[in-house]
């Protein structure tokens, strides 16, 4: 499970995490560990990763992510107003469970990046793509 240390990082308790990004960090981390626990049922692996120490991807802009980090979609990135994260996936295992049980998305309530473009990782939000749809391109 993804905790909200984990989540925020280096900016646990600072002033940028606001109380709105507190909300909704607990809306996405409750959905994110809903479907993990349906993920484990299944058999699917939670792998840590060695840079992070815990489930989220990358170095350390993975999970919230301060707006100026030029890093993704920018400022328009749903982690910066933390309604996204990248799990660690190194064999996107999780993405294509996920592809293949877009109706427990669905009820967890989240939308994935299309794999194609995260290839050790699974993005993960709350923010309903344009698109709508469950999986969708950058």
């Amino acid at each position: 499970m993804i905790s909200t240390r984990d989540y925020f990082g280096d900016w646990y308790g600072s002033p940028l995490v606001t109380p709105l990004f507190q909300s909704n960090a607990m809306r996405l981390l409750s959905a994110c560990n809903k479907l993990e626990l349906m993920m484990l049922a299944d058999g699917i692996k939670m792998p840590i990763n060695p840079k992070t120490k815990n489930q989220i991807s990358g170095d350390k802009l993975g999970g919230f992510r301060p707006k100026g980090t030029g890093v993704g979609a920018g400022d328009g990135s749903s982690h910066c107003e933390a309604l996204g994260v990248d799990r660690f996936d190194p064999l996107q295992e999780q993405g294509k469970w996920c592809r293949a049980n877009f109706k427990k998305l669905e009820e967890c309530g989240l939308y994935m990046e299309h794999l194609d473009a995260t290839p050790t990782w699974l993005h993960l939000t709350i923010r309903a793509p344009k698109s709508g749809r469950r999986e969708f391109k950058p």
